[in-house]
């Protein structure tokens, strides 16, 4: 049962700053104190004033890696106690490898089925696989905000297209502003959001989003950094402290999940198997239906199958209905 008291609890605050390359987007993820730095580009060697600030890197470039990489942070208890910052710089590198990872298998698929690869693309399928590691994966990261840590997320900047029709009735793709080259709907999930640029020089942020309410939307901030926030931070970091065992391990909240998921499948399944036993016992004559009603009475101890919810057991029946059908003795 999750239902409690509202009370006050430490939480982090999480972030995302996208832009075009080299608007300030990494050195703002940096300026971060006490961070665990997952680097996929390594884009961040040229910035040695943070080190300071960078308890823990990996450079996997691989997405199978870095939740590899989660998980020795997640066993190392004096570490990741220790960490204040998740910084992933950038989650866009991800989020392509993982593309890339995705056609390589279609086409291993094309070259063994005999097709040609020229012909081959990412399915919806193929997406919806990538949706889904990558909601897992933000899931994971999103309990240990729960724990009050700060989520730093870089992403690269891509162009918002929208389909309309020119004045001659052809469809055209135009722009109508930019967004993070990541999962749709991605900046839904973060606390505040930055698109950086450069402005005379200079590296400038524009508020998209701030839940901490420290800046308006649309107000412009030179170079963003950890210290703009900091009030907010220290602010949202006040409460009572969750340990790791009360949040629950992201695998055990998927088990349950998929528990509940478990019980509606035999729930639908079971239902259509009593609708096949439907099938096969109506149109049977009254002497057949009885003979069906003294069998599960004597194999089951209760003539109502319409109240069962295991498929398996539902199952015996259809198949000990079929039997006296067709005449074979049970």
């Amino acid at each position: 049962m999750a239902l409690q008291k509202r009370e006050n609890k430490r939480e982090g605050v999480t972030f995302l700053w996208y832009g075009e390359s080299a608007t300030g987007k990494t050195p703002t993820g940096l300026s971060f104190p006490k961070q665990a730095l997952f680097d996929s580009d390594g884009g961040t060697k040229f910035y040695d004033e943070y080190n300071d600030n960078i308890l823990v890197e990996s450079n996997t470039l691989v997405f199978k890696e870095l939740n590899e990489d989660l998980d020795d942070l997640e066993n190392d208890d004096e570490l990741f106690g220790e960490v204040e910052t998740i910084n992933i710089d950038s989650a866009t590198r991800f989020h392509e490898n993982m593309k890339h990872a995705s056609l390589k298998v279609v086409e291993q698929r094309a070259r063994k089925g005999g097709r040609l690869l020229e012909g081959e693309g990412l399915s919806f399928k193929e997406y919806g696989v990538m949706g889904l590691h990558y909601d897992r994966f933000f899931a994971r990261l999103l309990t240990y905000v729960k724990q009050g840590k700060n989520l730093s997320y870089v992403a690269e900047q891509t162009d918002e297209k929208e389909n309309r029709t020119d004045s001659q009735g052809n469809a055209v793709s135009v722009k109508i502003g930019v967004k993070p080259n990541l999962p749709a709907g991605s900046k839904f999930d973060f606390d505040v959001v930055v698109n950086t640029y450069i402005k005379d020089g200079k590296s400038y942020g524009k508020v998209e989003k701030d839940r901490t309410k420290t800046f308006n939307i649309g107000d412009e901030i030179e170079m963003p950094n950890y210290k703009h926030w900091k009030d907010a931070i220290a602010k949202a970091q006040t409460g009572r402290i969750r340990t790791k065992e009360e949040i629950g391990n992201f695998e055990d909240q998927l088990n349950k999940e998929a528990e509940g998921l478990n019980s509606v499948t035999d729930t639908a399944k079971a239902q259509e198997v009593i609708d096949e036993i439907m099938a096969v016992l109506t149109p049977l004559p009254n002497e057949k239906k009885a003979e069906f009603q003294t069998a599960i009475i004597k194999k089951y101890g209760d003539p109502k199958f319409r109240n069962e919810t295991d498929p398996k057991k539902l199952k015996n029946m259809l198949k000990l209905l079929n039997d006296i059908k067709d005449g074979i003795t049970v």
